[in-house]
């Protein structure tokens, strides 16, 4: 749902604005964009990018939601790392990202 994209999209926002790790000189913004793409047994909802500055370089955070096409379970996988790093490495974290139908079937209660 809408709600729950929105909701991931803000909690990546703060969770970069509030680390002490990566320390953002700027706040972060995002990016979500609706995604209906089929990955295996799972059909995108929404893939989400947010950023912040550090410094003069830019740290990014990638994520994907999806859904089981026959088990109905979201599915989130997130990749962050410093933009230069995703830029000489983009091709290998989209294979990454794409993947996340490849998840097991681990079921929690």
């Amino acid at each position: 749902s809408l709600m729950t994209e929105q909701h991931i999209r803000k909690t990546l926002e703060q969770t970069l604005k509030n680390s002490t790790t990566i320390e953002c000189t700027t706040d972060p913004s995002s990016t979500q964009v609706i995604d209906h793409k089929e990955y295996g047994n799972t059909v995108g909802i929404a893939y989400i990018t947010v950023s912040c500055e550090v410094g003069r370089a830019k740290f990014v955070t990638k994520a994907r939601l999806t859904v089981g096409k026959n088990d109905g379970l979201a599915r989130f996988i997130a990749i962050s790392t410093d933009g230069n790093v995703w830029e000489k490495n983009a091709q290998a974290f989209e294979a990454m990202l794409n993947n996340v139908s490849e998840v097991g079937d681990e079921r929690y209660v």
